[in-house]
């Protein structure tokens, strides 16, 4: 397993067991049929199923954290955003958290999207959304010592998002965000757009 796969594991352990979202914000019907597009080690379609979700399925890149999660007794298979293998027409509903912040291809991802969506299908999107408190966040993770004085969740994320940043994805989130929206707008119907001081939470239906 690859380090950044590594820290990213603990990373996201830390992360849900402290900051957990509400993903009752979507409405998703118990009995839809849902696909964790970039699902890691399947830590989401875990907390989905304790919900009471009863049919969820994931796909992403990494084939070390799928098959960790295969041998977790997760329906997970390998694919990408940009091509998931999947037919098409085959979800109710697709859930993208923090996927799109690592691609440059967003059309290409919501064009694929929108082929394997059942007609209404919805897809729901969490991302960064970059207010002053991510950006104070981001100032103390990179420019101060508080990483190395306190190691812990600090240094996990340190680690992870050095990665991230030295990739270019997560700089270019922050300048490429009315590209990914504008198409977004122009393949689907907007049902919401909402945000916190970290995430915005969208919600929208295949047109």
């Amino acid at each position: 397993m690859s380090q950044y796969s590594e820290d990213f594991e603990k990373y996201k352990q830390f992360f849900n067991k402290h900051v957990r979202y509400d993903y009752s914000i979507f409405a998703i019907p118990k009995t839809a049929k849902i696909l964790d597009v970039g699902c890691g080690f399947g830590d989401r379609i875990e907390i989905l199923q304790a919900m009471n979700y009863t049919h969820v399925s994931g796909v992403d890149i990494d084939e070390q954290m799928v098959q960790a999660a295969q041998e977790k007794g997760l329906d997970v298979s390998l694919g990408a955003i940009e091509g998931t293998q999947f037919d098409a027409a085959q979800f109710d509903v697709i859930l993208v958290e923090n996927v799109f912040h690592h691609i440059d291809s967003y059309e290409q991802a919501l064009d694929e999207l929108h082929r394997i969506l059942k007609p209404n299908g919805m897809l729901c999107i969490i991302e960064p959304k970059f207010t002053i408190f991510r950006h104070l966040l981001d100032f103390v993770t990179f420019k101060t010592p508080t990483p190395n004085i306190l190691k812990g969740p600090w240094k996990l994320r340190y680690n992870v998002m050095l990665q991230e940043i030295e990739s270019g994805m997560y700089p270019l989130w922050k300048i490429s965000q009315n590209r990914f929206f504008t198409y977004l707008k122009k393949k689907y119907k907007v049902v919401f757009c909402r945000g916190n001081l970290w995430f915005h939470f969208i919600k929208v239906k295949k047109n």
